[in-house]
């Protein structure tokens, strides 16, 4: 495979990823919509999003690189 192909697959499946975790989320929370508030609140505290983690370990990343590279 080309590397045109590579990145355009990772992004489709980077999309398609991101689309089924906000499916499921959102599944999730119309099916809980019963309980009491108090139990909302820790069930929201208490939810694993991949893609947003994946985004905040990148930045993470890039901040440790740059405040490498600027000592």
């Amino acid at each position: 495979m080309k590397k045109s192909n590579i990145r355009t697959f990772l992004c489709c499946f980077l999309a398609i990823l991101s689309i089924a975790s906000y499916t499921y989320i959102t599944s999730v929370t119309t099916t809980d919509a019963s309980l009491n508030t108090t139990e909302t609140d820790e069930m929201e505290t208490s939810v694993y999003l991949p893609d947003v983690a994946l985004i905040q370990k990148i930045f993470k990343t890039g901040r440790q690189i740059t405040d490498k590279a600027l000592k």
